[in-house]
């Protein structure tokens, strides 16, 4: 368990972070509303209300401190992106609280004035500026709706909490596959891990995004790496192929020559290397054979060697959907991967 002061120190750090995205956003509606009432005879206290300001500071903060109680890990180190969310939280304000009330509260009725434009801070009495416009708009409207979003995987409702690792193990697919307990021995090694292409640990995989643990070493040696959602493992299997195997994100290969690469060998003949040809042929109904040339900038494709070998690696077919694994291929190739 985390110590109060661990808590109180991402409290803190999160609801400032929110306090400064909702003073951003009180700033860009204090110039609008400046532009709209600038008559020669306007003062200061017609544009500018102090006690608003701080009201919307303190949502802002709020909305900084709900953000981190659901989105960061006790355990993960604070880093520039959970800033930047904490943040994005606070600018959003009253409608990131609205957004997550309505997805931790079934039934919650959506807000009744939630297509109503904004109100300014600080200007009682002051004509109604403009809704923001342009990229300010669209800035408003991903803070807010991505935020929601990650709270909702991220814990809110599909996530589950594991106390031992200090993670919340999720899907980054609504309604996606995921284990929360990489222990359970009565479960597939790549299943369990959310390591569907079973990747042993390695230098490079201690870095990754959504790295957790490792397993105990098996029978065999072999430890296994954890990732948080099935979607980080997915991305690191492509990274695996794309960089570490040097077939780069634009690359092809045959299956066979895959099948050398992943057996570690020289020779196509090595058993090793028929025995992951007949499995891939096998898990992925037979739409996998020795010739079959993959594509990595191929989303179809990679769903089929995907379904090949992490159906051969489960020993079973693989119970991630299909939008799964284009997620966890299309967030490493396009760099979009979240923590």
């Amino acid at each position: 368990m985390a110590s109060v002061t661990v808590w109180l120190q991402i409290i803190l750090v999160a609801g400032i972070a929110g306090a400064i995205g909702q003073g951003a956003r009180a700033v860009v509606g204090l110039k609008k509303l400046n532009d709209v009432t600038g008559s020669p005879g306007a003062t200061p206290s017609d544009v500018f209300n102090p006690s608003r300001l701080w009201v919307s500071l303190l949502i802002g903060f709020i909305a900084g401190v709900l953000s981190a109680l659901i989105l960061h890990p006790v355990s993960a180190d604070m880093n520039s992106q959970s800033i930047i969310a904490f943040a994005a939280a606070g600018y959003a304000g009253t409608d990131f609280i609205e957004g997550l009330m309505g997805q931790l509260l079934p039934g919650a009725a959506p807000p009744t004035n939630a297509a109503a434009p904004p109100q300014q801070v600080g200007a009682p009495g002051a004509p109604a500026a403009p809704p923001p416009t342009g990229a300010m708009t669209a800035v408003a409207q991903n803070t807010a709706s991505s935020v929601v979003s990650a709270l909702s995987v991220l814990g809110a409702q599909s996530g589950v909490y594991n106390a031992k690792y200090g993670v919340w193990f999720a899907s980054l697919v609504s309604g996606g596959f995921f284990s929360s307990n990489p222990d359970d021995l009565s479960v597939p090694r790549s299943i369990r891990t959310n390591n569907p292409g079973a990747l042993n640990i390695s230098p490079w995989q201690e870095s990754r995004r959504g790295f957790v643990a490792i397993t105990p070493p098996d029978s065999a040696g072999n430890r296994t790496t954890i990732y948080r959602t099935p979607e980080h493992g997915v991305a690191s299997w492509y990274y695996l192929l794309s960089d570490r195997y040097g077939f780069g994100t634009a690359g092809s290969f045959t299956v066979t020559q895959l099948a050398v690469r992943y057996a570690g060998v020289n020779s196509s003949d090595d058993p090793a290397v028929r025995a992951y040809l007949t499995g891939w042929a096998h898990a992925s109904g037979g739409l996998l054979d020795p010739d079959t040339v993959i594509a990595l900038a191929d989303d179809n494709s990679m769903l089929n060697l995907a379904k090949g070998m992490f159906g051969h690696e489960a020993g079973k077919a693989s119970p991630l959907q299909d939008e799964q694994i284009f997620y966890g291929v299309r967030a490493e190739r396009t760099g979009t991967l979240p923590t």
